[in-house]
């Protein structure tokens, strides 16, 4: 069941008539991609809603995450910052480089481990623009792509496993 009709079924339309409105995202403002787990974020009525939004829009909600990504990450990369933007006009892919919009990701290495499956690092990872995809896309440009991400990993990466 699609969480948005998990919502609808709990909260009544009467008291939460955002949460029957498409063209509002059904109040969500933030969600994890679907390979993730974490933080969704959404207003339950429009003043919810645009609260939540403020704050969003003037950085008052800090997002940071836990990633596990491949190969070890060298201390000294402390931030990503590159333009993200999509492939293609009809992409769902996002690429840092030129062109796109400006992003930052600040990173921590917590750990990292190295087997018979190859290298992995453990990142603690704040950001402030959100941008689509914008953690898996600044680390496949600095050559440490989400690990078993089918999308954005190498195929020899997904192919060694965890």
């Amino acid at each position: 069941m699609a969480l948005s009709a998990w919502l609808r079924q709990e909260l009544s339309a009467a008291a939460h008539p955002l949460l029957w409105q498409p063209d509002l995202d059904h109040g969500f403002l933030h969600r994890l991609d679907v390979p993730s787990s974490g933080l969704i974020l959404c207003g339950a009525t429009f003043s919810g809603m645009l609260t939540l939004r403020w704050q969003l829009d003037t950085y008052q909600l800090e997002r940071q995450y836990v990633v596990v990504c491949h190969n070890l990450v060298p201390a000294e990369l402390k931030e990503v910052v590159a333009y993200i933007g999509p492939g293609s006009l009809y992409s769902r892919k996002s690429f840092a480089g030129e062109g796109g919009k400006p992003a930052s990701s600040q990173l921590v290495a917590l750990s990292h481990a190295s087997g018979v499956c190859g290298s992995y690092g453990v990142l603690a990872i704040r950001i402030r623009t959100g941008r689509r995809h914008q953690i898996r896309a600044h680390l496949l440009f600095k050559d440490h792509a989400t690990a078993t991400d089918a999308k954005y990993a190498a195929k020899t990466a997904l192919v060694r496993g965890l």
